[in-house]
């Protein structure tokens, strides 16, 4: 924006005016009316320039705007629910590693900025600013597809990371975390019935969340009556869980893996996500459908569904 208004109304007026006042009358310039001529010629120019030192100016005002918001990031600590700090966030990260303790702050956070420039020449355009502060890990790089996918999941409140400073991206994520990050991504809907599952507690951070995926059909569990709680994640089993919260789409794609058999019950799945770009395998030929699933690939596949939407 601040080059916007810099060089869209610096370039207008200063081309505009500055050429305007400088080629119309300096053209018309004879050796007889030179001397009178070139003082509008000077001031054309120093109109010009006057007009993109105020162009500048407002380009740094911009800059010097931005800079400020990112100094000014909410700084909130442990904040319990209803707190006047944790209600100035408007949205709240939850730690998924350790579900009793109180929520907290997310660090990545969207703000939006309007300015309206006005000058002595007319009024600049309303410009919105949209402004997202990067992630507060520090196992975390600031750049690359890690970055984006940690950032939308602080920035959404699915999760905020395993310790206030890490996210722990290449940890490997139980069957009630993955469960759990969908349950808050879909806005912790209301779980429903009961499950027949003897292995989930009670009044645990992901027994709603479990509830939920299986009275929607995203799980049925590793049987009849066991959820696998604790149970690591594949590949396999973390896309074929988004399929079905996707309402599980058709694909019409081929399946560039020869490691996914289409005859299993994650083929449909990983065509899906890998026709959509929520997955580009573990290489242009496979998908290691065993693999187990580790943080920011999970992170990567939900936040990748989400810019489907």
């Amino acid at each position: 924006y601040g080059n916007k208004w810099g060089e869209t109304y610096g370039n207008k007026w200063g081309e505009t005016y500055g050429n305007k006042w400088g080629e119309t009358y300096g053209p018309e310039t004879n050796d007889d009316d030179a001397g009178v001529l070139e003082p509008v010629t000077d001031a054309a120019e120093a109109v010009t320039e006057g007009v993109e030192d105020a162009g500048e100016a407002i380009a740094d005002g911009a800059e010097a705007i931005g800079d400020g918001i990112a100094n000014i990031l909410p700084d909130f600590g442990d904040d319990e629910p209803g707190s006047e700090a944790s209600e100035a966030t408007g949205k709240l990260g939850k730690k998924d590693e350790k579900p009793d303790g109180p929520y907290v702050a997310s660090a990545a956070t969207k703000y939006t900025v309007s300015v309206h420039a006005t000058t002595a020449f007319g009024d600049g355009e309303a410009a919105q600013l949209l402004f997202t502060t990067p992630h507060s890990f520090t196992d975390v790089s600031t750049a690359g597809w890690r970055n984006d996918a940690v950032s939308w999941m602080q920035q959404s409140g699915i999760t905020n990371g395993c310790s206030p400073t890490q996210f722990c991206p290449d940890a490997g994520m139980t069957r009630e975390q993955q469960i759990t990050f969908l349950w808050r991504y879909a806005g912790e809907p209301s779980p429903g019935p009961a499950t027949p599952f003897v292995d989930l507690p009670a009044n645990r951070y992901f027994t709603d969340a479990v509830t939920w995926a299986y009275n929607t059909g995203i799980t049925s569990g590793v049987s009849p009556t066991r959820f696998g709680t604790g149970q690591t994640v594949t590949r396999a089993q973390a896309v074929t869980f988004l399929w079905r919260y996707a309402d599980q789409p058709p694909s019409n794609g081929p399946n560039p893996f020869e490691d996914v058999d289409l005859s299993r019950y994650f083929a449909e799945a990983v065509r899906w996500a890998y026709e959509n770009g929520v997955t580009t395998g573990t290489s242009a030929t496979t998908f290691s459908p065993e693999q187990q699933v580790t943080r920011v690939q999970f992170a990567a596949f939900l936040s990748r569904y989400d810019a489907l939407n």
